[in-house]
């Protein structure tokens, strides 16, 4: 037999799934290997079209943490180097992994530092700022983007900037005073029929049809229309199937994942905190306002992920539908 009719063992198998999922925590690899999918908001598509005629364009981008704004950034990145390879791209992540972002540095002279430090003095004409939605400090954010936007432009230089995830929420008055445009790459709406046929083939193209359909399904809805929540209970769900022995993933096995990223979710959470997601949920259910919560705990909640900010007009939030199973009843 020869090597290329050799039959890949069942650990090979799930090895090479494990591989594909894995593609998730870096962004970069999952465009490169041709894992990621064009999104139904065309996020990727539209900051390109933007950036080619007008290079030197300013451009927030907003959305939850997980909802693909990385994957975004680099994505424009990708297609301005292959659709108009005169414009010099540069990426920079100001974020500290899982941590807050500090806020507390001079913005404008840590993005030059590290232009010069990572392209060597050469002029960069479009600069991709990333990790600066992992901070709750809006009026911090606000303060300092507007000394870095104002040497920007006085470079001529174009940037798409990923901005805090509360910022869905008041991003028109920092879109007039100093963006051109503001973009919300956020969770796909998983009550919309092209949401979820988006989220499912993303990942039948990565699993090459591994889930079944129950799978799917659940790991959809669970996922919150998170792209990193919907990868990592992808991953979690086939760990579990080799265990099981089983030869797909099965409903069971999505059912494990998404409960425990509901548990790893509410770690360090406390009671006052368990009470009001409680209420936000059964809010969200009878469609009622969402009770009335210090906006410094919003952004804190929506920075954990724990609370979904959706595209509706007054905007809402849903609770994590992962958390959901662990929230006390509504108090009274």
């Amino acid at each position: 037999m020869s090597e290329a009719q050799v039959i890949p063992t069942r650990r090979e198998r799930f090895r090479r799934l494990i591989a594909r999922l894995d593609g998730s925590d870096d962004p970069s690899v999952a465009l490169r290997e041709g894992l990621c999918l064009s999104r139904p908001d065309r996020v990727i598509e539209r900051l390109t079209a933007s950036l080619e005629i007008r290079p030197n364009g300013s451009h927030l981008v907003v959305g939850s943490v997980g909802s693909g704004k990385t994957t975004a950034l680099l994505g424009v990145m990708a297609s301005l180097r292959s659709n108009a390879p005169e414009l010099r791209c540069g990426y920079m992540d100001l974020g500290d992994g899982e941590r807050e972002t500090d806020l507390d540095v001079d913005l404008r002279s840590a993005i030059i530092n590290r232009a010069v430090l990572a392209w060597e003095g050469a002029r960069i004409d479009v600069l991709l700022v990333d990790g600066l939605d992992r901070t709750s400090n809006v009026p911090s954010f606000r303060e300092r983007v507007a000394d870095v936007l104002s040497y920007l432009s006085c470079m001529r230089q174009g940037v798409v900037m990923v901005g805090p995830p509360a910022l869905q929420v008041d991003a028109p008055s920092l879109e007039e005073d100093w963006f051109d445009q503001t973009l919300v790459c956020g969770a796909v709406d998983t009550t919309d029929a092209v949401g979820r046929i988006f989220l499912r083939s993303v990942l039948d193209h990565r699993s090459e049809g591994f889930f079944t359909q129950g799978a799917l399904d659940h790991i959809v809805t669970r996922s919150g229309g998170l792209m990193r929540d919907l990868i990592l209970m992808a991953r979690q769900a086939v760990e579990e199937a080799y265990v099981d022995g089983a030869e797909r993933a099965e409903l069971a096995h999505a059912e494990i994942a998404a409960a425990r990223l509901g548990a790893s979710l509410l770690r360090a959470v406390d009671a006052s905190t368990l009470r009001l997601l409680g209420d936000a949920a059964a809010s969200d259910s009878t469609r009622a306002p969402l009770p009335l919560v210090d906006p410094a705990l919003l952004a804190s909640l929506v920075l954990r992920r724990l609370l979904i900010p959706t595209r509706d007009i007054p905007m809402r939030f849903h609770v994590h539908p992962c958390v959901l199973p662990f929230l006390p009843a509504r108090s009274a």
